[in-house]
Parts: C-alpha cells; sequence; structure tokens
C-alpha cells in the first residue's frame, strides 16, 4: 500500500542559482557551449607535452541549485531526453529541461535518494528511506510515495507507465519487485526474484528487466515476469554489494555492464524458430520471445569502474581511484580492451568519497561525471578545440592541416602566415618556401578580397625571402600567372631574371619565361639584357635568340627581329618581313633574307617563289630598281632575273627600264623564253642585245636580231652555217620577200646537200625550180632528186592545167560582166530640161546637179575626147569616193 509523503515534499526552485564552483588548478582550454558550463576545464591529462590533442574536453556544470554540491551532496542523477533530474543524500531533486533550464526543486524523502528512473512524461526516486516517490514531470500536483520499509537501491518504471502503473524496485530485502496499482487503486506487489543478497541496479530496455545481486546479473521479461538470462558472477569476485555495477545501452539490442573491473557485453535477439535474427521494431513487441547471450567479458586491469559509456567505437570507462585521489576517465579500445588515453579529472571535494558516490551518464554527444559534490561536462574534443590546442602550442602546421575543410579561408591563412613565421624564426627556409607554395595556393572559387590578400601575401613573403638571401629558393614557387585580377610586384620577377642572367643561368632563364605569364616581368629590360649579353650564352645562343626574337615580336618592336632570325637562319623570315611591312627598312640584308627563304635548298624558281612573289607584291612600296641592284650587288643576279621575269608578266611596264638586262638574264638563265622576249618588248637596246647573244652564241635569236636592223644577208648566214636548218632559211628568205635574197641564198648553198634536196622540194611550192635546178654543181650527188623532179614536173603540168582552167574561168566571167555593164551604160536615164546646160551635169539620187554644185569645183581639164571623158568621169568619182 502506497503511502504519501505529499507533506514532506518541498519545493525549492527560488532557490535555483547560476554560482560556479571553484578550487580550479588547471590550465583553460575550452569554451563554454551554453551558459550552464563553466568555460574552464578542470583535466588534469592535457600535457603541453602530448603530440596530439586530446579525445575530451572538460567543464564543470555551474547551474544547478546553490545548495547541491556545497551544502546538499549530490546522491543520482537520470539523462532523459526529455527532462534531467538531479537528486540529493538529503531527499532533494532538481529537475531541469535538457539545456537545464529549471523545472522545479522539490524535497520528496527523508534521506539519500540512491535511485532515479524516467520515462520523459514520469518520474520514480528510490530512497535508503524505503520509499519510491512516483511523479509527474510536468504536474507537480501527480506525485505519489510507496514505502516498503526497507531501503531502496533501485527503481525503474515500465515503459507504458502512464497506463500499466508498473514499476520495478529492489534493494536491502534482496527481492526484485514488480508493483503496480489494481483497479480500486491498492498497491499490487509481485516478487520475482530475491535471496541472493541486496539488490544494487535495476536497468529496463523495452519490455526486458536487468537487475544484478550477489547471484550475478539477470534478464527478464517484463510482460511475462519469466527470467530468460542469468550470468554467474565469477570466482573470487569481491563483496556485489560493496561496489554498485553500472549500465550502458550502446543501442537498441546491445548493452554493457561494469562491475568493479569485469566488463560484460549482451546481445539481445528475437527468439523466433531458433532464429537468433533482432530488429528494433521487433524488440518493442511484448509478444516476442527474446534472447540475451553474453559477447564478451573482460577483466581490465587497475580499474575500478564507476561508471561506463562509449566513445565513438570505444569504451569510455570512469575509474574509480582510491585515497581521494582524482578519477580518471579512460578511452579503452573496444576489441583490443588496450587504453588509448587516460584523463586524471580534478573534482572538487574528493575526501571520503567511495566508488558508488560516482557516476558516468551519457546524453547524446556529452557525457556528465557526476560527484557528490561536483558535476563535470565531457564533451568531445571538437575541431575547433583542437585547433586551439595546435595554436596555443605552436603546431600551426597541424593547425593549418587539420582545418583545411572548415575553416573559413581568410582564419586558416592567419595560421599559415604564422607557422611561416616560426618557420622563418628558426631559419628553416627551405620549409618555409616550400610551404608557401602550398599555404598561397588558390583553387578559383576564392572571394575577391582573399585573392586581393594572397597576392599581398606573396609580395611581403618573396620581399623577405630576397631580403635574407634566399630568394633562389622561391624561383620555381612564384605564381606563374596573376594571381586573380592582382599581379604580384614585377619587381620581384625583374630581379629573378636580372639575377638569372648575371649568373650565365640562360636555361632556367628560358625555362621561367616559358612558364611565367609575360604580364608579370618587363620583357623589354629581359629583352635588352639578353641582348648584351649574347656573346656569353654559348651553345644556347640560338635558343637566347630566338627568345629576343619572341619577346620583340610581343613588344610590338619587330624591327629589332630581324638580324636574330637571319642568324637563326629562319626560312619563315622573308614572311615575316612581308607581314610587318620591313623590307625597304631592311633592303640591305635582303640578300640574305632572300637566300634563306630557300630553307637551305638551291636556289631555284620554284624554291624561291614564294621570296619572288612577295618582292613583286612590294614593287609600289620599293623601287624595282633598288631591289635589283641589291640583289646584283650580292651576286644574286638569278633571283634579280626570277623577280623581273614574274614582274613583267604582272605588268610589263615596270620592266621597260630593264630590258637591256633582262636580254642578259634571259640568255643566262632561260635561253627557251629569250626569243619570245626580244619579240615581245620594243625598249632594249638591239645592238647590246645583238652583243649578249653573240657573247652568249644564242643562234636563233641573234637571227631574230639581224633581220630587224636589216642585216638579212648575215642572219641567213647564221641560219645555213650555225643552225644548218634550210627549212628556216627557206622561210627566213621567203617571209623577206627579197629576190636577191632568194639568190644569194641559192648561191650560197649549192655546197651543202642537205640544202639542194630541200631546195629543189621547196621549188615548185615557193620559188621557180630553173633557177635551182640549173644551180647544181655537176657530180654533186643529191638524194631524192629524182623523185623531187619528177614531182616538180607533175606540179609544174598540174599548175598549167589549173592556170588554163583558171584562165578560162576568169574570161568566162569577164564576159558575162562587162556584157551587163555595157547593157546598163546603155540604159541612160531620161530628165526633162529647159535647156541644154553648156557645163557637166551629174545625176545623184535621180537629180541632176551641175558639176561645181556637186563636187564644189570644176574638172579644170579638156573633155573633148573619149579618153578625156573617161579620165573626166574618173576624177568625180575619186572625189566622191568610189
Amino acid at each position: 500500500m502506497g503511502s504519501s509523503f505529499n507533506d514532506e515534499i518541498v519545493d525549492t526552485s527560488a532557490e535555483i542559482d547560476s554560482i560556479g564552483s571553484t578550487e580550479y588548478h588547471q590550465e583553460v582550454e575550452g569554451r563554454a557551449e551554453d551558459g550552464s558550463i563553466d568555460s574552464q576545464d578542470p583535466s588534469d591529462a592535457a600535457s603541453t607535452e602530448s603530440l596530439e590533442p586530446p579525445k575530451l574536453k572538460y567543464s564543470r556544470l555551474n547551474k544547478l541549485p546553490a545548495r547541491f554540491f556545497t551544502k546538499d551532496a549530490v546522491s543520482c542523477c537520470y539523462f532523459h531526453e526529455k527532462v534531467f533530474i538531479f537528486a540529493t543524500h538529503s531527499g532533494f531533486v532538481h529537475l531541469t529541461r535538457p539545456d537545464f533550464t529549471p523545472l522545479r526543486t522539490m524535497k520528496i524523502q527523508r534521506s539519500s535518494i540512491l535511485s532515479l528512473h524516467s520515462d520523459g512524461e514520469y518520474f520514480a526516486a528510490g530512497s535508503i528511506d524505503g520509499t519510491v516517490v512516483i511523479g509527474s514531470v510536468a504536474d507537480d500536483k501527480d506525485i505519489i510515495a510507496y514505502d516498503f520499509k526497507r531501503p531502496i537501491h533501485a527503481v525503474a518504471l515500465d515503459k507504458n507507465y502512464k497506463t500499466s502503473k508498473l514499476f520495478i524496485s529492489g534493494g536491502t530485502s534482496g527481492n526484485v519487485v514488480f508493483s503496480s496499482r489494481n483497479w480500486l487503486g491498492q498497491r499490487q506487489d509481485t516478487v520475482v526474484d530475491g535471496g541472493s543478497g541486496a539488490i544494487t541496479m535495476i536497468q529496463t530496455i523495452n519490455d526486458l528487466v536487468i537487475w544484478t545481486n550477489d547471484s550475478g546479473i539477470t534478464v527478464a521479461q517484463i510482460p511475462t515476469k519469466t527470467v530468460i538470462f542469468h550470468e554467474t558472477l565469477p570466482k573470487n569476485f569481491p563483496r556485489p554489494e560493496m561496489f554498485w555495477p553500472r549500465f550502458h545501452q550502446t543501442d537498441a539490442d546491445r548493452f554493457l555492464i561494469g562491475w568493479v573491473n569485469h566488463v560484460w557485453s549482451f546481445k539481445i535477439s528475437v527468439s523466433n524458430s531458433g532464429s537468433s535474427i533482432i530488429s528494433s521494431a521487433a524488440s518493442n513487441f511484448r509478444s516476442v520471445d527474446k534472447k540475451v547471450a553474453l559477447e564478451h567479458h573482460v577483466i581490465l586491469e587497475d580499474t575500478l569502474i564507476a561508471g561506463i559509456s562509449v566513445f565513438n567505437d570505444d569504451l569510455l570507462i570512469l575509474n574509480y581511484v582510491p585515497n581521494n585521489e582524482p578519477p580518471e576517465l579512460k578511452l579503452v579500445h573496444q576489441l583490443t580492451f588496450e587504453e588509448i588515453s587516460v584523463d586524471q579529472v580534478a573534482m572538487n571535494r574528493r575526501t571520503n568519497l567511495g566508488l558508488n558516490d560516482y557516476h558516468l551518464y551519457q546524453h547524446e554527444s556529452q557525457w556528465f561525471l557526476v560527484s557528490a559534490d561536483d558535476c563535470i561536462v565531457v564533451q568531445p574534443y571538437g575541431l575547433h578545440d583542437q585547433l586551439t590546442w595546435y595554436t596555443a602550442r605552436g603546431e600551426y602546421l597541424e593547425a593549418w592541416k587539420m582545418s583545411e575543410l572548415w575553416l573559413a579561408r581568410e582564419e586558416r591563412l592567419d595560421i599559415a602566415e604564422r607557422h611561416m613565421e616560426k618557420l622563418v624564426a628558426e631559419d628553416r627556409w627551405q620549409e618555409a618556401g616550400e610551404f608557401l607554395d602550398e599555404m598561397l595556393a588558390l583553387a578559383g572559387d576564392e572571394e575577391p578580397e582573399y585573392v586581393q590578400r594572397v597576392a599581398g601575401c606573396w609580395n611581403k613573403w618573396i620581399t623577405r625571402f630576397s631580403e635574407a638571401g634566399h630568394r633562389d629558393l622561391l624561383v620555381d614557387r612564384v605564381p606563374c600567372v596573376p594571381v586573380g585580377d592582382h599581379l604580384v610586384s614585377s619587381r620581384h620577377y625583374n630581379s629573378i631574371l636580372e639575377q638569372l642572367v648575371e649568373q650565365q643561368e640562360f636555361s632556367k632563364v628560358l625555362s621561367l619565361v616559358e612558364k611565367w605569364d609575360h604580364s608579370l616581368f618587363d620583357a623589354e629590360t629581359l629583352r635588352d639584357r639578353l641582348a648584351e649579353e649574347l656573346e656569353e650564352t654559348g651553345e644556347q645562343e640560338a635558343s637566347v635568340r630566338r627568345l629576343i626574337v619572341d619577346l620583340s615580336i610581343e613588344l610590338d618592336e619587330m624591327e629589332k627581329c630581324i638580324d636574330h632570325l637571319i642568324w637563326l637562319k629562319d626560312p619563315g623570315i622573308m614572311l615575316f618581313v612581308d607581314e610587318h611591312h620591313l623590307l625597304l627598312p631592311n633592303l640591305d640584308k635582303l640578300p640574305a633574307i632572300v637566300t634563306l627563304s630557300a630553307a637551305g635548298k638551291p636556289l631555284t624558281a620554284e624554291n624561291l617563289a614564294t621570296a619572288v612573289a612577295i618582292l613583286v607584291e612590294n614593287s609600289h612600296e620599293i623601287l624595282p630598281r633598288q631591289i635589283v641592284d641589291t640583289l646584283d650587288a650580292a651576286g644574286l643576279d638569278y633571283v634579280s632575273f626570277l623577280y623581273l621575269d614574274a614582274l613583267a608578266a604582272n605588268d610589263k611596264l615596270l620592266v621597260k627600264d630593264f630590258e637591256d638586262e633582262m636580254v642578259k638574264l634571259y640568255a643566262s638563265f632561260n635561253r627557251d623564253h629569250l626569243q619570245q622576249f626580244l619579240s615581245r618588248h620594243y625598249n632594249y637596246s638591239v645592238e647590246k642585245a645583238i652583243s649578249v647573244c653573240e657573247e652568249k652564241n644564242c643562234v636563233s635569236e641573234l637571227v631574230y636580231l639581224l633581220s630587224k636592223v636589216g642585216e638579212n644577208r648575215k642572219a641567213l648566214k647564221l641560219i645555213v652555217d650555225e643552225l644548218r636548218d634550210p627549212e628556216k632559211a627557206i622561210l627566213f628568205v621567203s617571209e623577206s620577200d627579197d629576190r636577191e635574197l632568194w639568190d644569194f641564198l641559192l648561191d650560197y648553198s649549192m655546197d651543202r646537200p642537205a640544202f639542194i634536196q630541200t631546195l629543189v622540194v621547196a621549188a615548185s611550192d615557193l620559188i621557180d625550180p630553173l633557177p635551182v635546178i640549173s644551180r647544181i654543181p655537176r657530180g654533186v650527188e643529191i638524194t631524192g632528186l629524182r623523185e623531187a623532179l619528177v614531182q616538180i614536173c607533175g606540179n609544174i603540168q598540174m599548175d598549167r592545167l589549173v592556170h588554163e582552167l583558171v584562165a578560162r574561168l576568169i574570161a568566162a566571167e569577164s564576159m558575162e560582166l562587162t556584157g551587163r555593164y555595157m547593157s546598163l551604160r546603155a540604159q541612160g536615164t531620161v530628165f526633162e530640161l529647159d535647156r541644154v546646160p553648156t557645163e557637166t551635169l551629174v545625176c545623184r539620187n535621180g537629180l541632176l546637179a551641175t558639176e561645181e554644185q556637186f563636187l564644189g569645183h570644176r574638172w579644170k581639164g579638156s573633155a573633148a575626147t573619149v579618153a578625156e571623158k573617161i579620165n573626166h568621169v574618173a576624177y568625180i568619182r575619186r572625189h566622191i569616193g568610189r
């Protein structure tokens, strides 16, 4: 039967204060996460010699009523996701929300509260005075107390307490009691276990209840009140009631129990046709039979477990240290059970506290280490905490590395700069140079302000390195392109290049110029310095000259490229000169430029085609005379020929002043076209051309020129003597239409049988054969003469017949035309005249007019005779154009 203790329950909410505990002896490292936690770190474990930051950080809880920890020792706590409960040895409980907002404080029992439990709506408190008090978290009027007459060490509410009103308790009586209220409101108790010593712990997981006593660890199902598992304590186990066990549920189907120095790990599974598979959902049904199995059991050396929990995948053990020493918080590997770390926690007023006075509770990602007089909040050492730890110890490089993915860029750069300062202070310039490149690297998505700062940092540190004489360490590390929209000062790049030129490290200069954006340095200064040092470049001269050319082009100073391109024997120089209109300023270099355009091949029309075409195209800028004189002076008369030939093909007027020279050039380089040139051009000196042809033995062309000046006999002699071409001789004579020249040919060629034969054959067509045949010397053997003569005779007879027929046709046509004409003359024209004029009359268009009217003047001769009349008519016809 429950008894009400309402008259003894005291609400002391008004006493809540935020006074923090004192007696701190440790270095401040943490920061307050919220207003309920003191910002000081009471851990003794963090050592400045540690190479890695701690796993945990500590702060003191200071949001409990003023009397708690100071005047009234805390006996136990309970942390639920909806409510936190603190109880004292004087019977007070203090309820808060998880953010430590106070709900209320009240006295509910007469002596020490040894156990607390809550389902979020109700809480239960078991006291050494033998009572169990159950109350509503929200309603301070809904509270009831039950007296069991014996000290209660453990109490737990059924998960459906609101409807079932079932709770489980145990203590010095040694009984595990299931209590509920019947329909009359009376308490009904069922003893499930007993007789094995005091009950030191009761915990529930859904519909399972776990308790401990001297016999060991027992698990039962709440709905059936049936024991389903029991783990006996090992032999030589210390007196169980002296050191109470600690419980922690790791997940829905696993829980840990730490007792003295033993740790048991249990797994809950569903018993269904032999299957051990369980799910969180299945574990919520009372009707499902469950099994509990021991997964492992381990003994921890030098440990007295005052609390147990998990941290990530490891065990978190609160170790009680006797003789008033601070307790230890250990991280133990969950598989190997080796200690990972040990923190000594300096808690207040440890004198005379035993293992049962310490507790470790977990709520979400923080733990509460509670003693009778103190409460320490334990949290994981977060990223910011690790960052603070590293920077406080000057481990800036580690801080910079670990903050890569989460710290603001500006803050991270601050850390990097501090690391640079440290390296420089320790004269570790090589490392500083390597780190600088990494520290100031950009990903491309940074804010403009940050990029500008990076550019400033480059300027700053390059200057520092230079002043310290370590600029060479940054040669390969300085930015190769502008930093965003910002240029690192060009003076740094100029200085690096100047130093390398002075040291004649030209290969390095070439490498850097190829790698660097040219906006970073003064290209003109570098170009001029390289030009000054050309004599010292050695084997690298070609590369250096090529760089000078590239820089000059970049600076739009094309003129300064020419000498270097000539030295480099660049076959593209002619195109370069043409593109940048540099032909006239470099006319004196034209022979070298033209020669290079052949790309080392022989100077042929094909290989020089491009160069010649360019020269022709530039004829409007450069006088052909300048080009020809320059080429001739260099002995490139063949190029002059190609140029003038192309120029003539483009416009004959352009070469009218060069025809005498072109005669020589054609005679030297293209004799096949000399005859064509001579026949199409008229501005050359024939006398000079004759001299050239005589010198060059150009017979055919000389024949043409001699005929042009009337030296036909001399020309004919050349045909006969030099060319030995009878057909050409006959054609030449026939075109001259000179009878004496025919006789000269016949007389001059009679001692040449080949000529005689040709003349005989051609005689019937071109000349009278009799003079040819009559001149043939006796005894001269002429091949084919008989056939020629037969042909001549045949041709003569045929010609005679043709002539007779033609004559008859002409005579017939003449007679016909004469008759027609006479008939027309006889017809005359009739005119009616008033009188017969004495002057001559002319009929025109059917009208009569006098001769003077018709012609404008008169015939002055006589017209008396027929002959005179005919002359008169002819005179009139001449004047009218008939």
